[in-house]
């Protein structure tokens, strides 16, 4: 700390200096989430294997491709909104896909529990002036998927295939989870799972991987891959998805909305 003694001004706080950071660190943060919107060429993967053999995994590979609008639904200080639209054919038919929503520093989030209901846990702020952010994966209908918990690094860290990422995302443990069906894949069908995550920001979109074990004891590696569209066709694209949002914003908010509430109080999931 420095004392500016022949001027007699008050020293700079601690408090002050942290809290400067803070902000910072969560506008950065914010930058990062509002990112993720575009229009991208979207490749969903599934990979489970009870042997854990590269044999094994191969023959129980899912795979789907998709054409994703990806909107901001709502940007305030509590929370940033993201919801995917799926567009098909040319010109492209529009229909919601799933929802993610970016809390920092939540109060509580939902937790999976093995009779198929959610309870609450809260949440505890971490030291420092990185900030604890809740994604809330929602499915089409806007019912909660499963809540992550985690924290942003900012960088650029590159990964195996040496591609770069100027930010990326890791939940803090392993999550109990529902059947995820995104892309039209089943994962976890029979009583659900459990995995860590990992999001990352590059130049030419982002990556999402959740790593983990189904109920039956089975490795589960699950992969989404957004590579942004540019040009005529992402214009066209985005104005689609835009005005097919537009028409339903409000009720879809509405929707958010009640199923928040009743996330509040816990409610019954029932796992195909």
């Amino acid at each position: 700390m420095v004392l500016l003694q022949a001027c007699e001004a008050p020293p700079v706080t601690d408090t002050t200096t942290s809290a400067t950071r803070a902000a910072a660190s969560l506008e950065r943060d914010r930058e990062a989430v509002r990112s993720l919107a575009g229009v991208y060429d979207v490749g969903y993967t599934a990979v489970v294997s009870s042997l854990g053999t590269a044999e094994a995994a191969s023959a129980m590979t899912r795979e789907a491709r998709a054409r994703e609008a990806v909107l901001l639904a709502e940007d305030t200080p509590a929370s940033i909104t993201l919801v995917h639209l799926l567009l098909v054919g040319d010109p492209p038919a529009v229909a919601k896909h799933w929802t993610q929503a970016w809390t920092p520093n939540p109060e509580t989030a939902l937790v999976f529990e093995p009779d198929g209901r959610w309870g609450t846990t809260s949440v505890s702020r971490g030291e420092g002036p990185t900030a604890v952010w809740r994604v809330r994966v929602a499915e089409a209908d806007e019912r909660p998927a499963f809540d992550l918990l985690g924290s942003w690094a900012h960088g650029g860290a590159q990964n195996a295939e040496g591609e770069e990422a100027r930010s990326r995302w890791a939940s803090a443990a392993w999550t109990p989870r529902p059947a995820d069906t995104r892309g039209g894949l089943g994962v976890g069908a029979d009583a659900g799972w459990s995995a860590a995550t990992m999001l990352r920001v590059g130049p030419e979109g982002w990556a999402v991987t959740a790593d983990g074990q189904d109920a039956g004891g089975a490795a589960v590696v699950r992969t989404a891959v957004f590579r942004r569209l540019e040009g005529a066709e992402a214009d066209a694209l985005r104005d689609a998805a835009t005005r097919w949002w537009q028409r339903r914003d409000v009720f879809w908010s509405r929707v958010r909305r009640w199923w928040t509430g009743a996330a509040s109080e816990g409610f019954a999931v029932r796992v195909p």
